[in-house]
């Protein structure tokens, strides 16, 4: 296709995560990278269970696991003799991070000779409170230990000043406001990310990578900010780009590089080496493919032909032979195709309309098959737009806002002809 000289697409950072796969940015899943829990307590004699994606049990001053499942963990500790156990507490650990569960034991002389207190759930409603055994036939009413104003009955962490019901939830996995919620707040954008801990809530960004960090797994980043030259580098990676046709300028966050639409010429070509290969199987891994983009009115001119945003798919000949003075383009691989047109890999396009605003797309194995795209979408504006696969759906999000999603579950298939993943706006 071809377009005029007038730009059409302006890209800011292109982002492509994964986890253990491979992608661009290859995904697996939010929870990727690596978490540890850890647990403190002031006796050698203590003993703890700890429940959640994972369970682990055990004993003694100071102990950690590494590696476990990203989510919501609830230690309980054992009981000690002459000693009150410590309360129970629930804990939230995500991508990268680490928590630390601490048992304090005390004494029980503290609080008079003549009485074993324990606590636990005497009332059956879920919170803790102190209590004394039934074999000494005393009742000890709630008391507030932390000071905050809330008796133990109702304060789900007496132990904590800054844990109390009404307290402002924040982001440290813990429920600060006795909720039963840890790190509660509305998920207005969808990204599974809620508005406590998400550094863009308006924004769908389940990578919360709109900072200068990076993301676990992530294959590459283009952020377009040499302002000049002929190549974009990759700032986590080392897949530059070699840029052809195009422009630099402001981006939406940053620079950008304006695409001026002469058909596959006006590229960035990212060589297809080190981590952008994909290797099968990979149905189990993901993949997904971030972007900022600006489209002007010219994109819709040469309907229905599409401008490529961001791909990895075969659009050439397997091997062109000379054959009795003929050139012809032949099968190398035996599977009875000589020729392919994005019909392998995977990537994002805009699809223009005669009439109106077009949509984006988003593909994999084959551009006009296996497809998710968004609603339409408006010119003259940034979008920034996601494109995902998690081997049961292949999905697109425009703004936060999710389009189709269709069924596919098959392993990516790498692009061979060319072997190279292409940024642009042709």
């Amino acid at each position: 296709m071809k377009f005029n000289t007038k730009h059409n697409h302006k890209f800011l950072a292109v982002v492509i995560a994964s986890s253990v796969f491979f992608f661009f940015s290859f995904i697996s899943t939010p929870e990727a990278g690596l978490r540890i829990i850890k647990v403190t307590t002031n006796l050698e004699q203590a003993t703890f269970i700890i429940n959640g994606p994972e369970s682990n049990s055990g004993s003694g001053t100071s102990w950690s696991v590494a590696e476990v499942p990203g989510g919501t963990y609830v230690i309980v500790f054992g009981d000690v003799k002459g000693y009150i156990t410590p309360h129970s507490e629930t804990k939230y650990v995500g991508p990268n991070g680490t928590i630390t569960f601490d048992g304090i034991y005390v004494y029980e002389s503290e609080y008079g000779d003549s009485v074993n207190i324990v606590s636990g759930d005497v009332d059956g409603d879920g919170i803790d409170e102190i209590k004394v055994t039934d074999e000494y036939g005393v009742k000890v009413t709630a008391g507030d230990a932390d000071g905050d104003g809330y008796t133990s009955d109702v304060d789900c962490d007496d132990t904590n000043s800054a844990i109390y019901p009404g307290a402002t939830e924040v982001c440290n996995g813990v429920d600060d406001n006795c909720d039963t919620i840890v790190d509660g707040g509305t998920d207005a954008d969808g990204d599974g990310i809620g508005s406590v801990c998400d550094n863009c809530p308006s924004d769908y960004n389940p990578f919360q990578a709109e900072s200068d960090g990076t993301v676990p797994g992530m294959r590459g980043y283009w952020k377009f900010e040499e302002g000049q030259g002929l190549v974009a580098y990759d700032t986590v990676m080392v897949n530059a780009g070699t840029i052809y046709n195009s422009t630099w300028g402001t981006g939406q966050v940053g620079g950008s590089l304006w695409f001026m639409g002469a058909q596959r010429n006006d590229v960035t070509i990212v060589d297809d080496s080190g981590n952008m290969i994909i290797e099968a199987p990979n149905i189990d891994e993901g993949i997904s493919v971030e972007v900022w983009v600006y489209g002007e009115d010219s994109i819709d001119h040469y309907a229905p032909q599409w401008a490529t945003i961001g791909i990895k798919s075969s659009y050439a000949c397997e091997k062109w032979v000379n054959i009795s003075g003929v050139w012809t383009c032949t099968d190398v691989d035996g599977d009875g195709i000589n020729y392919h047109w994005y019909d392998d890999g995977y990537g994002l396009f805009y699809q223009p309309v005669t009439d109106g605003d077009g949509h984006i797309a988003f593909f994999i194995n084959h551009y006009n098959d296996n497809k998710a795209y968004s609603s339409a979408f408006t010119k003259g504006e940034w979008h920034h737009v996601v494109g995902t696969y998690d081997g049961n759906y292949i999905r697109i999000y425009v703004d936060g806002v999710e389009g189709t999603s269709y069924p596919y579950s098959e392993d990516i298939v790498d692009a061979l002809y060319p072997q190279w993943y292409l940024i642009s706006g042709t």
